[in-house]
């Protein structure tokens, strides 16, 4: 899933979901050819 909904079902901003990766609180998601976020369902 893209960024904005893993915010949007995590009750999250975007930018909270940026902080989390950046302090290594969430895995770093795979990128799409497009360089779109590809989070998985765990992340959730």
């Amino acid at each position: 899933m893209k960024i904005g909904e893993l915010a949007r079902r995590a009750g999250a901003g975007i930018d909270t979901v940026r902080f989390y990766e950046r302090q290594v609180l969430l895995p770093r998601p795979q990128r799409q050819p497009s360089g779109y976020r590809s989070y998985e369902d765990m992340a959730l």
